[in-house]
């Protein structure tokens, strides 16, 4: 993600992250460091930019929704005005980013007023569409609810009902999501050396 190297990464770079997975007003957000209880001094300082060990909290955070940090910083990241409650206009704005995305890619249009009912069925907040972070936790939900605003790939993945992911969770009820994401990247580093291996077989038997 670091082009440039300077040990440090700009929403432009994060954007990339997962196969352009996250929108940019979400990128914007992390990589200012909305996120954190504390905004650290570069952040304050307007340098956009987070270093490697934001970066490392993000991750984990992105990652594994499930655990109660996470609801945290991503509660963190889409309150907007600071205000403890996630309004149906903040969403909106984050939302409308998502929806572009998804016309873009499939030509389907989805229409916010249909998403904040569903959201709202499934958080069941204590006022109706003012979701708060206790309303969230208490849920159990938080993972879809943040992914539906903030991540495309996993809002699909979501929507489709993905048969083996929940066969996965059923089988392995004691892995957290950052278990089985870590298990997910070792196999595909593992895959690569793998082929590459198979390449190197196969210069050599030109030789």
């Amino acid at each position: 993600l670091d082009d440039d190297h300077n040990q440090m990464l700009c929403a432009q770079d994060l954007i990339k992250y997962a196969d352009y997975s996250l929108t940019p007003m979400v990128c914007q957000r992390v990589a200012h460091g909305y996120g954190h209880k504390v905004r650290s001094s570069c952040n304050n300082n307007n340098n956009n930019g987070m270093d490697y060990r934001q970066f490392i909290h993000f991750i984990m955070c992105e990652e594994d929704k499930s655990s109660v940090k996470s609801v945290h910083y991503w509660f963190r990241v889409l309150d907007i005005d600071d205000d403890g409650v996630l309004s149906p206009f903040e969403l909106e704005l984050f939302f409308s980013q998502q929806a572009a995305k998804i016309k873009q890619l499939c030509g389907h249009l989805l229409e916010f007023e249909d998403i904040l009912v569903r959201l709202n069925d499934m958080i069941a907040p204590k006022i109706p569409f003012q979701f708060t972070m206790r309303d969230i936790k208490k849920s159990k939900m938080g993972h879809v609810f943040f992914d539906t605003i903030s991540n495309i790939v996993k809002f699909a993945s979501h929507q489709e009902n993905d048969v083996e992911a929940i066969h996965e969770m059923r089988n392995t009820p004691h892995k957290t999501d950052w278990d089985r994401f870590v298990e997910q990247e070792y196999q595909a580093l593992t895959d690569k050396d793998d082929n590459d291996d198979d390449d190197d077989d196969h210069d050599h038997d030109d030789w």
